[in-house]
């Protein structure tokens, strides 16, 4: 009960260490939060459910999570494995969710379908359970995992022809992460204080209403006036969905076509029945003939129109047959006329020679790193959480964390580097390999060198 209350202060990761240092310290788990080897999970779950129902927050979405190594509770009481099953079933009746993270002992196999399929079944038709994790470094991975919800963008209809319709959900794989925001209190009552906007006539300093208020745009010096209906009909161009415009080959996709982030597109069977067929058949053929589909997006109802690429991405599966890379379409935005640029580049520019050339060629390989955006964690966020953390649980000072951005810059030979950063200078100012004047450069640029 200790630990379900505690996940509305702190995310899973922090719980987690904190259970691992815990124990390395001679922790005694059992006096804090309890142990009993008489459970009934049938009462667990029942007690999840009180939590929720007695919460005063308003929760988006609703999950229990399981951590166990025991693939067949209750096996000598068929009782309470039904009683289990009933609560787990009333609980995804009502919107709660049961996931399951689960370990194998050692040199034995977790076994699903003993009992688990029923109380904790795939979120997705056709997933795959994944394997039992062998270590706690797998089990943090999926705990990561589970903390985000899969929740789509938007649901709209892709059509793909007169009469043919999919339904489609679009999802964001790569967002921001930002700090949370902070809430303006009561000086003296240090009680949560709302904010309130009125708006108040320049002219007869009375307040306004919603309707006294309306909005002009500028043209030919003249103020044209509109309302807020008018104004939402001029945003109006057609109803949200996609519209298949056609095909073109993958080698016509280029990087710089992207002006946004990419969306992420998959079949949802609640807008249309039978989507995922459909689906999977034009994801196959794309795939199969390097195609891209160019549709016309319009996100929602006031939404103006995009233009956008549908890149086809196929599934792929770790030695643990989890999902590492779901089957679907990249959301490619791409530019309109307007946003094109032409760049009017400056005529006579000084040209780099090949030596030159070959010099630049060498740092470049020196400072080439293969980036991978889950080995950077953002130092600013780093820093924030655990000074939340600190405070949340009385301690004097913050731990210490990592900053992985500098990392790379220590590794790097300084020496090589400067060496070759400075040949580039001694190289434009001399005239030859023999000549004085390049003989000079190069006694300047050797006074130089402590300084880089």
């Amino acid at each position: 009960l200790s630990l379900s209350l505690t996940l509305s202060l702190f995310s899973c990761d922090a719980i987690f260490f904190s259970f691992l240092r815990a124990a390395a310290d001679g922790y005694d788990f059992e006096s804090k939060f309890g142990h009993s080897e008489n459970y009934s999970l049938n009462d667990a779950l029942w007690t999840c459910s009180n939590l929720f129902a007695n919460s005063g927050q308003k929760m988006g979405d609703k999950r229990i999570m399981i951590f166990t190594n025991n693939d067949s509770p209750h096996t000598d009481n068929p009782a309470l494995q039904r009683q289990a099953l009933t609560k787990a079933k009333d609980l995804q009746d009502i919107g709660i969710e049961i996931d399951l993270l689960h370990l194998c002992k050692s040199g034995q196999k977790f076994d699903y379908g003993k009992f688990w399929n029923d109380i904790a079944p795939a979120s997705e038709e056709g997933e795959a359970v994944p394997e039992a994790a062998s270590g706690f470094d797998i089990l943090l991975q999926r705990v990561r995992r589970k903390q985000n919800k899969k929740r789509s963008l938007m649901r709209i209809p892709f059509k793909l022809h007169d009469g043919l319709e999919i339904g489609v959900g679009v999802y964001s794989l790569v967002a921001e992460t930002k700090k949370g925001s902070y809430q303006w209190l009561h000086r003296d009552t240090n009680e949560e204080v709302s904010t309130k906007v009125r708006y108040i006539c320049k002219d007869t300093t009375q307040p306004l209403l919603p309707a006294d208020i309306k909005s002009y745009f500028t043209y030919g010096g003249e103020r044209a006036v509109f309302t807020k209906d008018e104004i939402q009909r001029i945003k109006h161009f057609d109803n949200p969905g996609l519209l298949l415009m056609g095909f073109k080959p993958m080698d016509r996709l280029k990087k710089w076509h992207n002006i946004k982030n990419s969306l992420f597109l998959y079949p949802d069977e609640t807008v249309i029945s039978g989507s995922t067929t459909a689906f999977a058949a034009l994801l196959d053929r794309c795939l199969a003939q390097k195609k891209v589909a160019i549709c016309r997006l319009i996100p929602r109802i006031t939404s103006s129109p995009f233009f956008v690429a549908l890149l086809p991405q196929a599934e792929e599966l770790d030695e643990h047959d989890e999902q590492v890379i779901p089957p679907g379409f990249h959301v490619i935005f791409l530019p309109f006329a307007e946003d094109m640029r032409k760049l009017n580049y400056e005529r006579g520019m000084e040209k780099a020679d090949d030596r030159q050339v070959e010099l630049m060629s060498a740092i470049v390989k020196k400072l080439k790193a293969k980036y991978i955006p889950d080995n950077f964690e953002n130092p600013a966020l780093q820093k924030h959480f655990k000074n939340l953390e600190a405070l949340a649980l009385d301690r004097d000072v913050p731990e210490d964390f990592v900053d992985y951005t500098g990392e790379s810059l220590n590794s790097l030979s300084t020496c090589t580097l400067s060496t070759h950063a400075l040949l580039l200078p001694a190289r434009r100012a001399g005239r030859g390999s023999d000549g004085q004047e390049d003989g000079q450069a190069s006694g300047r640029v050797q006074r130089h060198r402590g300084g880089l």
